[in-house]
């Protein structure tokens, strides 16, 4: 079943942020699930991913300058 081998999210993922800053990850229409069930979404909780998060304009010592 071709369902079951899914791998992961591609590079060119559609995605946003919702108003709690959350990450919702969004897959077309026959990309995940049945055309007749639409875009398929979910909500990964920003609890999980906001310690890797740079803040604006906060550098890691491997950033280039310039």
């Amino acid at each position: 079943m071709p369902e079951l081998n899914w791998q992961g999210i591609k590079e060119d993922q559609n995605f946003y942020f919702d108003a709690g800053g959350n990450l919702v990850i969004v897959f077309d229409e026959y990309e995940v699930a049945p055309g007749y069930m639409g875009a398929q979404e979910f909500t990964v909780d920003r609890a999980l991913f906001e310690g890797i998060l740079k803040q604006q304009g906060e550098r890691k010592p491997t950033d280039s300058v310039g």
